[in-house]
């Protein structure tokens, strides 16, 4: 997979974000259309996904920070305006806050 697809002035987009933005709008998709097949209120879903999606991008940047924290303790400030993340961060962060939230929501 090519690493810059398009480069429009300070505006990249990288071949890895694209396919996560391309995941995040099917799985959004597909969960709409599977709700309204069993009834759900597609707004629980559009509410589910923003939240799942912001702090799984959260809890796979602090895992980022964790497994680098020899260098996050040199240079924090690096860690805020750099990149990185940890996949399986934002697969466990996703995963309590889709159970947290189906909690709340009674779903």
């Amino acid at each position: 997979m090519y690493n810059e697809i398009l480069s429009i002035g300070p505006v990249t987009i990288h071949g890895y974000g694209l396919m996560i933005g391309i995941g995040v709008m099917v799985a959004l998709i597909m969960g709409d259309y599977r709700a309204k097949s069993k009834g759900l209120n597609g707004d629980l879903i559009y509410g589910l996904s923003l939240t799942t999606v912001v702090l799984g991008f959260l809890c796979a940047r602090v895992l980022f920070i964790i497994t680098e924290w020899k260098n996050f303790v040199k240079d924090p400030m690096s860690f805020v305006t750099g990149s990185g993340f940890v996949v399986y961060g934002g697969i466990i962060g996703g995963l309590l806050v889709i159970f947290g939230y189906c909690k709340w929501k009674k779903m």
